[in-house]
């Protein structure tokens, strides 16, 4: 079991179990399987985080990524920007993210 932090998605790390609440006013009891986070190359001059989760539960596997960052344009959208969650398999939206309760 991982060591216990508080219910955000950002602090969702491998082998957490969680139950994951999505826009779509759906529940998913998964477990975190893979967590990555890679930074901008900072000679672009782009200051941003992507943060990608694959999880696991119920025989399904779900994606999801949140970018977070500063403008460096006034065109660059506005951070954080959560990306909707997949469904592996059949590569169907399963909404957004909208609560995250992590059980350890």
């Amino acid at each position: 079991m991982a060591e216990e932090h508080t219910d955000d998605l950002r602090n969702v790390r491998e082998e957490d179990d969680l139950t994951i609440t999505t826009s779509l006013d759906e529940k998913y009891l998964v477990e975190c399987i893979f967590y990555d986070m890679s930074q901008a190359d900072p000679r672009s001059g782009k200051v941003r985080e992507t943060r990608m989760w694959e999880f696991v539960g119920n025989g399904r596997t779900l994606r999801a990524s949140v970018v977070d960052g500063l403008k460096s344009s006034e065109d660059d959208p506005d951070f954080p920007i959560h990306n909707e969650v997949w469904e592996q398999e059949s590569e169907e939206s399963i909404g957004y993210i909208t609560d995250v309760r992590i059980h350890g």
